[in-house]
Order: structure tokens, then sequence, then C-alpha cells
């Protein structure tokens, strides 16, 4: 659940937990296609992210940082997340 991505959740969710990962997520991403092209991805699809603060973060994090990137992000309703 979403609570459990918080400072009392059970995760014991933090800004610095956060960043880590945001920074891991981020080498992941600008490595695919080094080997071949020697240029990170022209375009990167995204689900379920949180809000458009974490995407914004994301784009903030080394080495996503060093590139021109920018974000759309579309919400559409989720009839299997009806409850």
């Amino acid at each position: 659940m979403d609570y459990d991505f918080t400072p009392n959740g059970c995760k014991r969710w933090s800004k610095s937990k956060f960043w880590d990962k945001a920074n891991k997520i981020s080498r992941a991403i600008s490595s695919i296609g080094l080997k071949e092209s020697c240029h990170p991805p022209i375009l990167v699809g995204s689900t379920e992210s949180e809000n458009k603060g974490v995407i914004k973060s994301l784009l903030k994090a080394k080495p996503l940082s060093d590139n021109d990137y920018d974000y759309y992000r579309r919400l559409y309703d989720d009839p299997a997340r009806k409850v």
C-alpha cells in the first residue's frame, strides 16, 4: 500500500531511500542501448508512477539529469483498480 512508503509505514521510507532508488533507476534507464548506440534512450515509457513529482524527481537524478528529457503524463481510469 501507499502508506508502506511513508516514514511511519512498515518500509520506513525516507528522502534518502527515495533518492537512492531514483538514482538507481536513472542509471538503469541511461544505460539502455549504450553498447549499441553510445547514446541514452530518446524515449522511455513508464507505468504506475505515483504522481508527476516522482517523474520530475527521477529526471533530476543523475545521470538522467545530464540529458534534456521532458515528460508527458496521461491519467486514465483503470477498471482493475476499482474497489
